[in-house]
């Protein structure tokens, strides 16, 4: 393989008796951050991207080369991807995460457009999203993915269905009301590490996901902490196999100390995943997590801040 890296599964879920929905993958100390008149200078700056919430996926309006349509927003994507399937040939080979490979053609896409940006010339790589535009009903142009975003702090807000993006690496006012707890990068992956029943576990942050899942192994071992569910789900990956796979919650865990409440995942064998990021990967924290607590990613300062809704 050429280039081996997490490209977060494209996966379906479907909870018995309803509609299919996709997952695009995916001690620490209390820091208090201080105001500064830079970032209320700052502040003011935030660019806000409205977006829609279909089938799990953030989806934002844009265009290529005059075509309208939308890109399915998703951190855990390393890249930009532009739906095309007519594209053949192998430029680079991606590892899936959940044992899958997926091979995309190299291109150069001209006059593309989201959210306000404006591209002449921006390199990506072609594959058939054929799947999803199924599943949405909408002209799905491609996926927006992580490269590009390494310099900005990207606050998440489910609710009112806007992204605000500012220069990261800075301290801002509303990061004082706010818990922070810093990340590692594994590639393009933030990895924070929390606690259950007191043992330090690694979690990825996926804004594309639209379940939280846990390694199989890291169920078992902490298999007092978990409560299984007894409705399953279906997955289907990104080459369209499928498998049913069990769910648990858990009360236990932790985070600054400041989580509460039950939590669910869909139980997966992630060593792939932690093989091709270089250390543990005992789960992925997808949209339920986004929408119970107030998400900010700073990829810059690698931070995460964040209080209950």
């Amino acid at each position: 393989m050429k280039w081996t890296t997490i490209l977060l599964a494209y996966l379906i879920t479907t909870t018995w008796g309803q509609q299919p929905q996709p997952v695009l993958w995916l001690g620490l100390e209390k820091e208090v951050v201080s105001a500064s008149k830079a970032g209320l200078e700052e502040e003011a700056k935030a660019l806000e991207i409205t977006f829609q919430l279909d089938g799990g996926l953030i989806l934002i309006d844009g265009a290529i080369q005059g075509e309208q349509g939308s890109f399915i927003f998703d951190t855990g994507s390393p890249v930009l991807l532009v739906n095309d399937p007519s594209r053949t040939g192998v430029d680079e080979v991606f590892s899936i995460g959940l044992h899958q490979l997926k091979t995309m053609h190299k291109v150069t896409v001209t006059d593309l457009s989201w959210a306000g940006f404006d591209f002449q010339s921006q390199e990506a790589y072609a594959t058939d999203l054929q799947h999803l535009e199924d599943l949405t009903q909408k002209n799905i142009l491609g996926i927006i993915g992580f490269e590009g975003l390494q310099a900005y702090e990207i606050q998440f807000d489910l609710k009112q269905k806007v992204m605000r993006f500012r220069p990261g690496g800075r301290d801002y006012t509303d990061h004082a009301r706010m818990v922070k707890a810093p990340f590692e990068m594994a590639g393009h992956l933030p990895v924070i590490t929390m606690t259950l029943g007191g043992k330090k576990i690694r979690f990825g942050l996926d804004s594309g996901a639209s379940v939280n899942v846990i390694d199989e192994k890291t169920a078992r071992a902490n298999k007092k902490w978990m409560t299984d569910l007894y409705q399953e789900v279906l997955i289907n990956d990104i080459n369209k196999n499928t498998s049913q796979v069990k769910r648990v919650s858990t009360s236990h865990l932790q985070l600054q100390d400041v989580l509460e409440g039950e939590m669910a995942f869909c139980v997966l064998d992630l060593a792939p995943v932690s093989e091709i990021a270089d250390m543990p990967i005992d789960g992925l924290l997808g949209l339920p997590f986004f929408r119970n607590y107030s998400i900010t990613i700073d990829f810059k300062g690698q931070a995460l801040y964040f209080f209950r809704n």
